[in-house]
């Protein structure tokens, strides 16, 4: 009998045991569980293909599984793959907006399902659905435009020496909030110049808004350019074209060449933004003053490291303070352009 209940001791005890290290095993696992994502698929929403090849490496290399959409510029078919990641249970979204006002409601059911959005390049406006910018300090870039506008048509001296420049802006899409950002930097140097009357536009079109060229495509860029040459220039043309991207700048172009005005004598002052192959011919073949260079690797790189923090640790760190997007303060991560030109693209 004494042995009996000796034996049922010891095999309580041992039960008891394995119920306290299943108990723990468990309390880890869960804790466990609460550090890293259900999910390890990453959407990388990205008309980029180059940079979404690349944060796909990078986050590969991390141990998550990307994938890729592209919405072409396609902003209705933008909300659906975004609707379409959340119902997967992505653990994050990388998205480049198409139409960031046409996807607020996608991004709060993302919120609404814990999945945190990370906006790429175009800050994502007027919702509380975005966890961080990552980007080019595009007003830092439009101040660098301004500068080399400013330094290659002497405009310091201009006033005293009684010249007056034509200027005319084109920017990318109104609704990218990296257009505006890069139009409030522009005026920041130029709007001095306009006031003065250094600077002039037979347009009078000078607000954002009236500058802004749909979808910032060179198509519309070249229809916007000839409207304004043959309704406001019908004797010579802008001392300046202003744009925001290298498109629009090959649009501007390509209109001054179908209005048969331009010469290589009179050829105007044209700014540029990307440094795209496109943009660099036309750096040099004259066509295109100045544009400003960006290394996508260091986008992709921040962009990757962010999915990583917010996926592990729950926080950021390292971002360079915040940017409002309307509703809240936005950390961000930034990195800057270079000023390329026809003497240094081969070096930049």
């Amino acid at each position: 009998m004494r042995k009996l209940a000796a034996l049922l001791l010891a095999l309580t005890v041992f039960l008891c045991a394995c119920g306290q290290t299943e108990q723990s095993d468990n309390q880890s696992q869960d804790a466990t569980q609460q550090n890293t994502p259900q999910s390890k698929t990453v959407g990388i929403c990205l008309p980029d293909e180059a940079a979404a090849e690349e944060l796909s490496a990078l986050l590969e290399g991390k141990g998550y599984v990307p994938e890729v959409v592209d919405a072409q510029m396609d902003a209705a078919l933008q909300v659906t793959q975004i609707e379409k990641l959340v119902e997967s249970k992505a653990a994050c979204i990388v998205v480049k907006a198409v139409d960031g006002l046409a996807l607020t409601a996608a991004l709060e059911k993302a919120k609404a399902a814990g999945i945190p959005v990370i906006a790429y390049e175009r800050l994502l406006m007027y919702t509380d659905a975005v966890a961080c910018y990552v980007g080019f300090d595009n007003e830092a870039a439009g101040i660098m435009a301004a500068k080399a506008i400013v330094k290659a048509k002497k405009l310091d001296t201009a006033a005293e020496e009684n010249r007056v420049h034509t200027v005319e802006f084109y920017m990318g899409s109104g609704e990218d909030s990296s257009a505006l950002a890069f139009y409030n930097g522009l005026m920041q140097v130029l709007a001095p110049y306009l006031d003065s009357g250094v600077l002039v536009s037979n347009t009078g079109r000078r607000a954002f808004e009236d500058t802004c060229v749909q979808n910032g495509s060179e198509e519309n860029a070249k229809a916007n350019c000839l409207r304004d040459l043959t309704g406001f220039y019908p004797e010579s043309i802008p001392d300046i074209l202003c744009t925001g991207s290298d498109a629009i700048a090959a649009g501007c172009g390509q209109a001054l060449e179908e209005a048969g005005m331009a010469t290589e004598e009179t050829w105007p002052y044209i700014t540029g933004q990307g440094a795209t192959l496109t943009g660099v011919r036309q750096l040099v073949s004259g066509r295109m003053g100045m544009t400003l260079y960006g290394d996508d690797a260091a986008l992709t790189a921040d962009c990757a490291a962010a999915v990583e923090m917010l996926l592990t640790q729950g926080l950021l760190q390292g971002y360079q303070g915040s940017c409002n997007n309307g509703v809240k303060d936005v950390p961000m991560f930034l990195s800057g352009r270079v000023e390329v030109d026809k003497e240094n693209y081969r070096k930049t």
